[in-house]
């Protein structure tokens, strides 16, 4: 369906006339209904992670990318707040020809982002042998400005003091009910937190050091949770 309405696009304008006609029409309800069911049980935008996700997203902008405006991998069911303040310029790595911002369904953001757990900011990972902001997630924040807006910093915070609190509480009793709801916070966690915690630097820290090393089954099945959803 989506290559049949891209063959009718030449040009930006036509582009958006295409698009907004698709969008007015019924055809695009099988579209929105698989961009919903990919975004989670809670249908979280996929950029931000913290607000409900509302319209559809183009990573790579209609103008001048108008040969992308029907392809499926370039569409993102994202929230109100991140659509309006997306940056519209997108650089590319001249090396590949990729964008150099971060796609959120094909890499991990950890990899080139840095996650403090006492602030709940992101910023740059620091690259050797110069020690400057890695690239391609400064790019990312450039893009994606509201990743770094208080409230969802605050979203952040929130989580991690909520795994933080659960984890803790199994650490120290390791009783059933603490161990189902460590899991269960695990499941619901949709800010990226428990990806940090079970797969990066996070794992360094308390309770999750002391889970490692006393509970190693547990610590296992967090893993495996944490890339299951």
């Amino acid at each position: 369906m989506l290559k049949a309405e891209q063959a009718g696009v030449s040009d930006s304008l036509a582009a958006r006339e295409e698009w907004k006609r698709f969008r007015n029409a019924k055809s695009s309800e099988p579209l929105i209904v698989e961009l919903r069911r990919m975004s989670g049980a809670t249908e979280r935008c996929a950029y931000c992670s913290d607000s409900l996700g509302a319209t559809v997203d183009h990573f790579l902008p209609i103008s001048p990318h108008f040969e992308h405006t029907f392809d499926w991998r370039n569409l993102y069911w994202i929230c109100d707040n991140c659509n309006r303040r997306k940056g519209a310029r997108i650089t590319f790595d001249p090396a590949t020809g990729q964008p150099l911002a971060i796609r959120p369904d094909r890499e991990c953001p950890w990899e080139y982002l840095y996650l403090d757990m006492e602030t709940g900011v992101i910023a740059p990972r620091m690259r050797p042998p110069m020690f400057e902001p890695d690239e391609r997630a400064a790019e990312t924040l450039r893009v994606l400005p509201v990743l770094g807006f208080e409230p969802v910093i605050e979203g952040r915070r929130r989580e991690i003091r909520r795994l933080r609190e659960v984890g803790n509480s199994a650490v120290t009793t390791r009783g059933t009910d603490e161990v189902r709801a460590l899991v269960l916070a695990f499941k619901e966690e949709h800010h990226g937190v428990k990806s940090w915690i079970a797969h990066h630097e996070g794992s360094d820290e308390s309770p999750w050091r002391e889970l490692k090393r006393q509970a190693p089954h547990l610590w296992r099945r967090l893993v495996i949770t944490s890339v299951s959803d």
